[in-house]
């Protein structure tokens, strides 16, 4: 009698052991597979959504430099002389010269070398004549023209008779109306 409540325990041993064994295969082992697919599943689309939300981050700082640019765009426009406002700019340099009692000699380019389309580089040469202090005025004033002129070179010379010559060679740039606002 005794033999055989051992072997009842160890066949309810067994049926525990098998029934635990087909718990585990049928219902844990699938239940964890599916638990680390989603996981990972989640881990992914955090990682897609960190991405769109850095893009929509950058794109709302491109809006807002783009706004920026915006308003100072139309700042930006005067730096160019229209075509036909060449004449305007050697009237200009000829009354700063007056203004200054200085004598100028221009040497002016207005074939000028194309940038981009809409936009050509117009080299201008010119030499200021005069007291030091009228030179210096003078390329202050010019240096705060709405109109960019741009220098790529000063040379001051002195001359025997207390002044000085400023040779200067730079330019300025023109802007085709054919150019949408966009650029």
């Amino acid at each position: 009698m005794h033999r055989i409540k051992i072997d009842k325990k160890i066949i309810w041993a067994l049926i525990l052991f098998l029934a635990g064994a087909v718990l585990i295969a049928v219902i844990i082992y699938p239940t964890t597979k599916k638990i680390i697919a989603i996981r990972q599943e989640i881990i992914r689309e955090r990682q897609e959504l960190e991405k769109k939300l850095a893009m929509g981050l950058n794109a709302k700082k491109i809006k807002e430099e783009a706004e920026a640019v915006e308003t100072v765009m139309p700042g930006l426009r005067q730096v160019y002389i229209k075509p036909g406002q060449e004449l305007e700019f050697l009237n200009y340099l000829d009354g700063l010269a007056a203004k200054n009692n200085l004598v100028i000699d221009v040497k002016p380019d207005f074939t000028g070398k194309t940038l981009s389309p809409g936009i050509t580089r117009l080299p201008v040469d010119l030499i200021l004549s005069g007291k030091f202090e009228s030179v210096l005025a003078a390329l202050n004033e010019l240096e705060r023209r709405d109109t960019y002129f741009i220098i790529d070179v000063l040379s001051l010379t002195a001359q025997n008779d207390n002044s000085v010559a400023a040779a200067i060679s730079g330019n300025i740039y023109r802007r085709e109306n054919k150019i949408t606002e966009a650029n």
